[in-house]
């Protein structure tokens, strides 16, 4: 594309996801910082995991690579979620990711039951 060509106003406005007024706040350093230790802790099972079953392949290195990996991805899963929730509520937010939306849906209805049982309970 020449860089004199200049890209629709259509499509550009269809590539960015509108911003949604959400009641999450900004995800604390503190827990950001948490989680990334316990993402680099649970990487370094999976290496040390790795290590060992290259020795010596025993059902407790092999739950030393299956522990660290899960947590990997779960650690990292979160993060992305913390992100993406941020980036959202911001109006920055370029692809919508299904799961993710599931998980908010979900949040957001336990949160409206939550206020409806204090209201009327």
């Amino acid at each position: 594309m020449n860089e004199k060509e200049e890209i629709p106003k259509e499509a550009k406005e269809s590539t960015k996801v509108e911003k949604v007024e959400t009641a999450y706040k900004k995800v604390k350093f503190s827990y950001k910082l948490a989680n990334f230790v316990a993402a680099v802790i649970a990487l370094s099972w999976f290496f040390e995991g790795y290590r060992k079953i290259s020795e010596s392949p025993t059902v407790s290195h092999i739950m030393i690579l299956v522990a660290g990996t899960l947590l990997t991805i779960l650690f990292l899963g979160v993060h992305s979620y913390w992100i993406y929730i941020e980036e959202k509520s911001k109006g920055t937010l370029m692809k919508r990711i299904a799961l993710f939306e599931k998980i908010l849906a979900k949040s957001k209805k336990q949160e409206k039951s939550q206020n409806n049982e204090e209201l009327h309970g």
